[in-house]
């Protein structure tokens, strides 16, 4: 079986929780005999007569297709040069699995598919096929539940565009007639993006999607009818080595302070600053925060001073699974007050893997699995967090915290468990497929 997995981003030019889910997949199967290599956009520019970079990352073969620099924004039509390079990138496979065309083009499924005897997988890890931002959270920070209508969601993009002066949600906000012309252009080529965002997963032999509250998301804006669609959680992407200590519970009365670990990436969406913002209501000899993970917000540690000057906290930097056993040795809980509609959220699975109860927002697809192994809070919300962490601090809060360390799991499903999966999935599609197209 040779397979090329196709992705927006990978390793080492960025990681992301798609990009760990990739590499994870990647690593997994060529364990299991799988010939596979891995064909990712990138953000590093082009260089001069440059159309591709070839690296091998973990042992995987890469190639990265970098764009230009007219090419960094995903304009209709701007990216006809990657077209015959995915081609020549793609020639050869016998399956075809696509994790994310962000960076690549907006026809690549389609491409993919055009002779129509290779089987092509579509994995939906997030919204980008409907919206250009990835997670649908809005300027305002709030997240869009629905579908709007496309002048909606031109008005809500104009500010990215430099079309502030009609950017307000409010349709009596005044506007000049350029800038009108120039919405109502934007909201065209939004309907024209969404249209050909459903096309591609009508071309698909197969969409996939990381769990089941991401299939009710979609579904909502893309019409999921026609295709056949299943969910296959990655499962636990990060290697634990199980050399550390494994965390023990907070005791009221122990004289330490509590200490809430927050990782992954470190930035406003992901609720770091909310959850800084929470525990700097608590006396300063009463809680710790400790960081772990990779700053999007580049003045992260100023702001956090800025919402919580008394608050003791410590930041670590990227970590691997043996250095997030170390930090996580020593704390009581993990919060992740996630502001996004996760699809999936890793680091909740990494949390519970480590033996911490995981505190998370109620926004996406991790309460669906959390169970009784911690707590489910209102995003945005700094407040109700912050009472429900004063509330473990008291004397009674032993029990309640008991019953979220014995809900647990012992064990997890991880990425092993799920390369099983694609594997039958694959074989399913190739059994299918026309023989010419099979080499075992």
């Amino acid at each position: 079986m040779k397979l090329t997995l196709v992705a927006a981003h990978f390793p080492p030019h960025f990681l992301g929780g798609t990009e760990q889910v990739v590499l994870a997949q990647a690593r997994e199967l060529q364990r299991r005999g799988v010939k596979l290599r891995v064909v990712a956009g990138t953000d590093r520019p082009a260089e001069s007569g440059e159309d591709c970079l070839r690296e091998t990352v973990a042992g995987i073969p890469v190639t990265f297709l970098p764009r230009r620099g007219d090419e960094s924004m995903p304009r209709e039509g701007g990216r006809e040069r990657l077209r015959p390079l995915l081609e020549r990138e793609l020639a050869g496979a016998d399956i075809v699995h696509v994790h994310g065309t962000s960076t690549l083009t907006q026809t690549l499924v389609r491409d993919a598919t055009r002779d129509g005897e290779r089987p092509v997988v579509y994995s939906i890890h997030d919204h980008f096929p409907t919206c250009p931002r990835s997670f649908r959270l809005r300027v305002d920070g709030e997240s869009c539940p629905e579908l709007p209508a496309e002048d909606e969601c031109a008005r809500c993009l104009a500010p990215e565009l430099g079309l502030e002066g009609a950017a307000g949600r409010d349709p009596a906000e005044k506007a000049s007639k350029a800038q009108n012309e120039s919405l109502a252009e934007l909201a065209a080529a939004l309907g024209r993006r969404r249209r050909a965002g459903q096309q591609e997963v009508d071309a698909a032999h197969l969409v996939t999607v990381p769990s089941f509250a991401h299939r009710l998301s979609l579904g909502r804006q893309l019409d999921l009818r026609r295709a056949a669609v299943r969910v296959i959680p990655p499962g636990l992407c990060l290697a634990l080595p199980g050399r550390a200590h494994r965390p023990r519970p907070f005791a009221p009365d122990s004289g330490q302070p509590l200490r809430v670990l927050h990782f992954g990436n470190l930035c406003e969406a992901k609720g770091t600053l909310d959850l800084a913002r929470a525990l700097g209501e608590l006396p300063a000899e009463c809680v710790h925060l400790v960081l772990a993970g990779h700053g999007l917000d580049l003045d992260l540690n100023r702001r956090l001073r800025e919402l919580a000057p008394h608050l003791s906290v410590d930041i670590h930097g990227a970590y691997d699974g043996a250095r997030l056993e170390q930090i996580a040795a020593s704390c009581h809980l993990a919060a992740f007050p996630s502001r996004l509609e996760e699809s999936f959220g890793l680091v909740v699975d990494e949390a519970l893997a480590l033996g911490l109860p995981a505190w998370i927002s109620d926004r996406g697809a991790p309460q669906d699995r959390l169970g009784c192994a911690g707590r489910v809070l209102p995003a945005a919300d700094p407040a109700a967090w912050s009472a429900a962490f004063k509330g473990v601090l008291k004397q009674d809060s032993a029990v309640q915290m008991a019953t979220e360390w014995a809900a647990v799991p012992k064990e997890s499903f991880d990425a092993s468990d799920a390369a099983e999966e694609w594997l039958g999935l694959y074989r399913e599609l190739l059994a299918a497929a026309p023989a010419a197209r099979r080499t075992g």
